[in-house]
């Protein structure tokens, strides 16, 4: 494919050197590459966070070449509030697989930007994001999320030289009080409203308007949500 994908790993679980991603360094590490992590936030096991570059490519080969990824691009784009928690071990009940945060810069583009609010879990929530991703504060979420604000890829006519031209992106938001359930996704475009709940393993692709229950595949509302 023409495509040139380049990746860098902030951290990983899976690298030869993940003995350096202890609890102690861990936040220093991240911070050092432009994450703004607030102090207050506790990490538990090694997330998986990568800065990644898509590329457009009329000559693979001399194009693969090149290198074009700068982590400085990258500085400040994932915003990581007080007392958020991620879980990245295997300690919960449930099914659970390292924390992913993922920025996709699209080639001469800017990168994504993932903002998590205060007093956030995450257990193996998987982010993809090429625009923009807000979780708000006190959102809820089960293991194994994920979130995209894109396809990754044009919907038709695919392997072309210009596929990442064609690669749209539309912000998803999570607002606050939202609680998803464990192995939902949550696809481009979506706004979870306030104080409202997906079921796990919902696929939603429509957005969910406040104080709603949204169950299935595809997701639809099926409760309101009244405060006594």
């Amino acid at each position: 494919m023409p495509t040139i994908f380049e990746n860098y790993f902030v951290c990983r679980p899976d690298c030869e050197e993940a003995h350096r991603y202890t609890p102690e360094a861990l936040p220093g590490i991240m911070r050092k590459d432009g994450i703004l992590l607030a102090e207050s936030c506790r990490i538990e096991g090694i997330p998986r966070i990568c800065y990644t570059v898509e590329r457009d490519s009329h000559n693979f080969e001399e194009d693969a070449k090149i290198q074009t990824l700068d982590v400085s691009d990258f500085e400040g784009r994932i915003r990581i509030a007080e007392n958020v928690f991620m879980d990245s071990t295997f300690n919960p009940a449930f099914h659970n697989q390292p924390v992913k945060l993922t920025l996709v810069k699209c080639n001469d583009g800017s990168p994504g930007t993932i903002e998590i609010g205060e007093n956030v879990y995450l257990a193996g929530l998987a982010i993809v994001a090429y625009e923009r991703v807000v979780i708000e504060k006190n959102a809820l979420f089960g293991p194994m999320v994920t979130i995209m604000d894109s396809n990754g890829h044009p919907l038709l006519h695919r392997g072309r030289e210009d596929d990442v031209a064609r690669t749209h992106a539309h912000p998803v938001t999570i607002r606050e009080n939202a609680w998803i359930g464990m192995g939902a996704t949550i696809l481009a475009g979506v706004e979870i409203g306030a104080n409202s709940v997906v079921s796990a393993n919902s696929v939603v692709h429509e957005s969910v308007p406040p104080n709603c229950v949204a169950v299935g595949n595809p997701a639809q509302v099926v409760k309101r949500l009244y405060d006594h």
